[in-house]
C-alpha cells in the first residue's frame, strides 16, 4: 500500500463528497483525485524522474495536499518548506535536498526570485499566482491528463523529506517512506475515534510533520478544512463548517479560551481536540471544556518528525478534570510504536529512573538525508534516539522530563527546565514561560526564566522568587529572570530555546 491509495479509494467510494475546504474553495474527492493525477503528469512532462525532489513554499492552501499526493503519485519526493524562514535557510534546504522544482505561493515569489542564482539544482519554477519567470500552477495541471500516470511505487520508496524545526541545531532532512506515513496514519486512527462524517479543521502549518497526521483524515474519508491560525478566523471556521475535530498546535491552543468574542460564535459541534508541541496546562484544559460545551476529549501527544510523527498520546476528558485525574504524562505508546528508556550506554534504566527516550516502529524514519553518520548515530541498535529525557510511572505512562540539551547542571545537580516551567505556569499572573541554563561562575550553570505575563497583570523578580520558595528545592529556583512580551515559538508550538540562549553567547 502507498499513500496515493487513499486518494483513489475516496474517489471511488465518495466521489461527490466534499474532501477539501479552504475558504471558498471546495473540492470533492473525485476532483482531488483528478487534480493529483494532473499534477503528477505535469511533473513527468517537465522531465522529472522518479526519486526527484519537488519543494513547496506557501501557507496552508488546497494545493498543499495536491502537492503531497501528486508528487508521490509521480514517484517523486515532496519537500515542504517552512514559510517562516529567511533566505539563507531556504538556500540551505533547497540545495541540501537537491530539489529540481519548486512550487511557490504569491507571497514568497520575491524570496525565491532573490535566490535563483544560489539554487542551481532547481530547474522548474511554478507559482500559484501569475508571476514573470514562473509557470502558473493551474495552467500546468489543466494542460495535463487527469489519468493515473501509472508510475510503479513501493512502500519502501521515499515520499517526503521533512526538515526538523532546528530548535537546537540546523535542520535535518528526515526521510519518510510511504510505509512510514501509512503506519503513522494507522497508529493515529487506532488511538482517536475519528468518524467518516467528521469535519476536521487543521490550522496546523501543513509544512510541519503534523500534516502527516492530517493525511490520516484522508485515509478515513473525512472532510478536511485548511487555513492558517488566527483567532477570529478560527472561530468563524468552527461555526461555518460545523467542525467536529480540531487539530491545533499547543502554542495556538492556549489562546482560544481567552478570545474575548468567543461567545459570539456557535461552538457546539466540536467534540475532539488534538494538540502537540508541548503539554497543555491544566488551567487551559479546564477553560477549553468551558468554551466548547460538547467537547468530549482533548488529546495531548508526544510526537517527532522522525516518527512521522506520533509516538505517545493521552486522552483528557471532562470527567477526568472533575475527578482531578488529569495526568502530567504524555500518555502511553500509540498503537504500533514501542518506547524504551536508555542510559548513556544504551541500556535500559531501572524502573522509575530517567533515561533517553528511544522509539521503534514502522513509522520511524528511514534516516536523515545526506547525513549517514547522523543517521547511524540516531538509529543505532535499531532504536531511534530522540534526545528527549523521560521516565515511566508504574502504569507505563511516559513523562517527558526534558530535552537532553535542555537539562541544566547547577551546583552539581541536574535541573529539568520543564519541571521549573510547570511550577511557574501555576502562578496566576504568568501566561507563558521558558527556562534555560546560563553560564555561571559559581554554579556552573544557573537557572534562568524568561516570563510572559498575562494582560493586565504585574509581577517582579522578587514576587517570582517568593512564589518558588514553597514550590521547589533551592537549586531548582530561577536565579535570574527577564520579562518579555512573547516567546519565540516554531509553528508546532515548541519554544525556540536556541534563540533565547543566543543572546547570552
Amino acid at each position: 500500500m502507498v499513500i496515493n491509495d487513499w486518494v483513489i479509494n475516496n474517489a471511488r467510494r465518495f466521489p461527490n463528497k466534499v474532501g477539501i475546504i479552504n475558504k471558498d474553495v471546495r473540492y470533492t474527492f473525485k476532483e482531488v483525485d483528478e487534480r493529483v493525477n494532473r499534477l503528477a503528469n505535469a511533473l513527468i512532462k517537465l522531465g522529472l524522474k522518479k526519486g526527484d525532489r519537488v519543494a513547496f513554499l506557501d501557507r496552508n492552501c488546497p494545493q498543499y495536499l495536491e502537492f503531497y499526493f501528486g508528487v508521490a503519485r509521480a514517484g517523486m519526493v515532496g519537500v515542504p518548506l517552512n514559510y517562516r524562514l529567511v533566505s539563507r535557510e531556504y538556500t540551505y534546504l533547497l540545495n541540501n535536498s537537491g530539489a529540481k522544482a519548486v512550487i511557490v505561493g504569491k507571497d514568497y515569489i520575491p524570496v525565491i526570485d532573490n535566490l535563483r542564482k544560489e539554487i542551481p539544482t532547481v530547474k522548474h519554477f511554478i507559482s500559484l499566482s501569475p508571476a514573470p519567470g514562473y509557470s502558473l500552477y493551474e495552467d500546468v495541471i489543466t494542460a495535463s491528463k487527469p489519468d493515473d500516470p501509472g508510475v510503479p511505487i513501493k512502500e519502501e520508496d521515499l515520499a517526503i523529506i521533512g526538515y526538523t524545526s532546528g530548535t537546537t541545531a540546523n535542520p535535518k532532512g528526515v526521510m519518510l517512506t510511504h510505509k512510514n506515513i501509512i503506519a503513522n496514519a494507522m497508529n493515529f486512527l487506532s488511538e482517536l475515534p475519528l468518524r467518516q462524517e467528521d469535519v476536521c479543521y487543521s490550522p496546523f502549518p501543513l509544512f510541519h510533520s503534523g500534516s502527516y497526521c492530517v493525511m490520516a483524515y484522508y485515509s478515513r474519508g473525512c472532510t478536511q478544512v485548511y487555513d492558517d491560525f488566527e483567532l477570529v478566523n478560527t472561530f468563524e471556521v468552527l461555526q461555518k463548517e460545523k467542525v467536529n475535530f480540531l487539530f491545533i498546535p499547543a502554542g495556538a491552543l492556549v489562546f482560544l479560551p481567552g478570545f474575548p468574542k468567543r461567545t459570539d460564535y456557535e461552538r457546539n459541534a466540536l467534540r475532539l481536540i488534538l494538540t502537540g508541541g508541548s503539554r497543555t496546562p491544566v488551567p487551559v484544559i479546564k477553560a477549553l471544556f468551558d468554551v466548547f460545551p460538547k467537547l468530549e476529549i482533548l488529546y495531548d501527544t508526544f510526537a517527532l518528525t522522525e516518527a512521522a510523527p506520533l509516538v505517545c498520546v493521552i486522552p483528557k476528558t471532562r470527567q477526568m478534570l472533575l475527578d482531578n485525574q488529569i495526568s502530567e504524562s504524555t500518555g502511553t505508546e500509540a498503537y504500533g510504536t514501542y518506547v524504551r528508556l536508555f542510559d548513556d550506554d544504551d541500556k535500559d534504566v531501572p524502573p522509575g529512573g530517567v533515561g533517553e527516550i528511544v522509539v521503534r516502529g514502522d513509522n520511524v524514519m528511514k534516516g536523515y538525508w545526506e547525513m549517514q553518520e547522523e543517521t547511524e548515530k540516531t538509529l543505532r541498535g535499531g532504536w531511534m534516539h530522540t534526545g528527549d529525557m523521560g521516565r515511566f510511572d508504574e502504569k507505563r505512562h511516559l513523562y517527558v522530563v526534558d530535552r537532553k540539551k535542555d537539562m541544566i547542571l547547577s551546583g552539581g545537580e541536574n535541573v529539568a527546565s520543564k519541571e521549573v516551567e510547570e511550577v511557574l505556569y501555576t502562578h496566576p499572573a504568568i501566561a507563558d514561560v521558558a527556562v534555560i541554563g546560563l553560564p555561571d561562575q559559581k554554579w556552573g550553570e544557573r537557572v534562568h526564566a524568561v516570563i510572559v505575563l498575562k494582560a493586565g497583570q504585574s509581577l517582579d523578580e522578587k514576587g517570582v522568587t517568593e512564589f518558588c520558595k514553597e514550590k521547589m528545592a533551592g537549586y531548582k529556583r530561577p536565579r535570574s529572570m527577564e520579562f518579555v512580551t512573547e516567546l519565540p515559538r516554531n509553528p508546532s508550538g515548541k519554544i525556540m530555546k536556541k534563540e533565547l540562549r543566543a543572546k547570552y553567547q
